[in-house]
Formats: structure tokens, C-alpha cells, sequence
């Protein structure tokens, strides 16, 4: 009886100390984000398209409500989490809304992306975010 109990307890003591996502890992997600720049708030005419320098990368750990952390995006489109543990990220950028604005109103919008890190020490390539801003 007493070793079925011990096996019971070494069970319950690994399946405790399973790590969520998160930091404290050694995987890392990577990506690029585009700016395209818009002359008006109708979305008539592109003025540029570049990388998105400036602006920001939002990552929520796992089935969190709250943004786990931030990074900037480098001169050349790039960003990157490091430190990260196995499971499931979503990352979002915020963009100005091309579908619903009206010349009077310019809401934000949100592109997302559900990436998933399968093993340790792994590298995941996010792809490319398109952001759209209106050059005012």
C-alpha cells in the first residue's frame, strides 16, 4: 500500500511542476512586420511601404487574457521573443483599420497570429505582419 501511495505522490509532484508558457526557456519567436503608409484615410493611395521601425510586437502567453510582454521592432522590420518555453503564443500588432474607417473615423484594428513551440531550443518563424498607418 505505502509504495502505490509513493508512486501516486512522485505523479502528482512532476505533473505540479510542468511549466505554462512563458518566459524562462530556451526557444525564441521570430518575425518581420511591413508598414504600408497611406496618404488618406479612404485608403486611396500607398506612399510607401517599408519595414516598421518604430512600432510594436505584443505576445500573451498560452490561454492568458493579459499581454505577457512587448518588443520593438528593429530598423529593419525585425522582431524577436527569446527565452521562451514550449506551448502556445499569440502574437498581434495594432494597425489602422482599412475595412471600416470613413473619412471621419480611424479606428484601430488587430492582427494576430497563434504560433506554437514544440520543443525546446527551438526557433519559430512568425512570418510577416502587414501593418497599414495613414500618413496625417
Amino acid at each position: 500500500m505505502n509504495k502505490v501511495v509513493a508512486v501516486l505522490l512522485l505523479a502528482a509532484v512532476i505533473n505540479s511542476c510542468k511549466k505554462d508558457e512563458g518566459t524562462g526557456g530556451n526557444s525564441n519567436i521570430n518575425g518581420s512586420v511591413t508598414l504600408r503608409e497611406w496618404s488618406d484615410p479612404a485608403f486611396n493611395t500607398i506612399l510607401a511601404e517599408r519595414p516598421a521601425y518604430g512600432e510594436k510586437v505584443y505576445i500573451i502567453y498560452g490561454d492568458e487574457t493579459g499581454v505577457g510582454d512587448n518588443t520593438d521592432i528593429n530598423i529593419d522590420g525585425q522582431f524577436e521573443f527569446k527565452y521562451l518555453r514550449k506551448g502556445s503564443y499569440k502574437l498581434f500588432v495594432i494597425s489602422d483599420d482599412s475595412v471600416h474607417c470613413t473619412p471621419f473615423y480611424v479606428p484601430d484594428t488587430v492582427f494576430t497570429k497563434v504560433v506554437e513551440i514544440t520543443d525546446k531550443k527551438e526557433t519559430v518563424d512568425a512570418g510577416n505582419f502587414l501593418i497599414y498607418k495613414i500618413n496625417n
